[in-house]
């Protein structure tokens, strides 16, 4: 069970209210009976590495200004008062299509103020959201509303990655 307290701001604690909580709370909704393994808050939002019988799958709720979301728009009015899974186009689907075209194993996620970022089994890192100062890792300062592979990394075998306001950390085996 994930709990969340203090403040609400954007429904970043997922209370499906903007108030200040500020005693335990449990994370309800899509999380209620699926084991999450790690948590990631970034600036009004937050991420969920949680198992699901096909594999790991990446919760948020939360604002998603520029993208950091990952469901595939960057607008600021795009916002999750309850946990949802980041999922493709198509909506209504709790899969991250992203992931399974990419045969990406989730084991690790970060959230940064501004952009979020999960490391694979297999070493590779996908990262999404504000692009800003090249923090995303695709050599430009483009925003990503949905993850994309950092091609830079590609001979690389990551295995943790944090994230902060502008910038992207990895730790390689």
């Amino acid at each position: 069970m994930v709990y969340t307290f203090s403040w609400g701001n954007e429904t970043k604690l997922g209370h499906q209210t903007e108030q200040t909580d500020l005693e335990l709370f449990p994370l309800l909704g899509a999380l209620d009976n699926i084991p999450v393994v790690q948590s990631a808050a970034g600036y009004c939002y937050l991420l969920a590495l949680a198992c699901q019988p096909s594999g790991m799958s990446v919760y948020f709720v939360g604002c998603g200004l520029g993208g950091k979301l990952g469901h595939g728009t960057r607008t600021e009015e795009e916002v999750s008062s309850t946990p949802c899974c980041i999922r493709g186009i198509p909506p209504g689907r709790d899969i991250i299509e992203q992931f399974q075209t990419l045969n990406i194993q989730l084991v690790v996620v970060a959230a940064g103020a501004w952009h979020a970022a999960i490391v694979g089994k297999d070493g590779r890192v996908c990262t999404w959201g504000w692009g800003r100062y090249g923090c995303l890792g695709h050599g430009n300062e483009d925003c990503e509303s949905a993850p994309k592979v950092v091609k830079a990394l590609s001979n690389v075998k990551v295995v943790y990655v944090a994230t902060w306001d502008y910038t992207t950390f990895v730790v390689s085996n």
